[in-house]
């Protein structure tokens, strides 16, 4: 059965992003991990730290629920990064650790958004 799998969320060819969002290399996330600068909202933990072009990833903790529910935070996750305009800082590295406290009933957009500005402002 032949047919279009990506998800409803994402839009493929148009998103709002004013630069390239490259995807965290997993050899890398060990780094972020101990590396990296942290901050946390209920659910959510954003690493971050200065990279030569920007860079977002994401990571979910199988206690954050079962298959279908990570899936679907996924979605969420990369439909919610292509379509929002977020103030990301071009040389920076961002990754988001989805732990067993997240919810996807929320507003995602907001709870990125919030954590990116945190992060931004750690910086400084």
């Amino acid at each position: 059965m032949a047919g279009n799998f990506w998800p409803v969320v994402v839009e493929k060819a148009d998103t709002n992003l004013r630069y390239r969002v490259k995807p965290i290399p997993s050899v890398a996330v060990d780094e972020y991990l101990s590396k990296g600068g942290r901050v946390s909202r209920k659910g959510i933990t954003l690493y971050h730290q200065p990279k030569p072009s920007l860079e977002v990833g994401f990571l979910i903790k199988r206690k954050a629920g079962n298959a279908v529910r990570r899936n679907h935070t996924r979605r969420l996750f990369w439909g919610t990064i292509l379509n929002h305009d977020f103030e990301f800082i071009p040389d920076r590295g961002y990754l988001f650790l989805f732990h067993n406290g997240f919810s996807v009933t929320g507003p995602l957009y907001e709870a990125i958004n919030g954590l990116i500005a945190q992060a931004n402002q750690s910086r400084q």
